[in-house]
């Protein structure tokens, strides 16, 4: 059974699993649910195990001021790994610059 992870845009409620997910919930699912949670929507990915300890993923943003966050955010090119760590300052310090700085990468890789 596969576990998906809501990694992308706001809270939704998913009738089929009768649960509202937002950003780094997970959920196990079937085959067909996986399959319209990640293809048919795009906001779910399959879900990775732990990351590693020097997965860019890892990021807490909490353990760095907005200048070390600046240089480590410049390395990460995926936007889901950008809402994970948007997530983490919120669950954490929750700084307007950490947010600018977030979204500052994302319109770096839009360009």
């Amino acid at each position: 059974m596969p576990t998906v992870e809501k990694t992308t845009g706001g809270r939704v409620y998913i009738r089929p699993l009768g649960d509202e997910f937002e950003v780094g919930d997970r959920a196990d699912v079937n085959d067909e649910q996986a399959a319209y949670l990640i293809e048919d929507r795009g906001d779910f990915e399959l879900a990775k195990d732990e990351p590693d300890d020097d997965d860019e993923s890892s990021v807490g943003p909490g353990d760095y001021t907005l200048d070390e966050l600046e240089a480590e955010l410049s390395d990460i090119d995926d936007q889901a790994i950008l809402d994970r760590i948007e997530v983490a300052e919120q669950d954490g310090k929750d700084r307007d610059g950490a947010y600018e700085l977030i979204d500052a990468r994302r319109s770096e890789l839009e360009d």
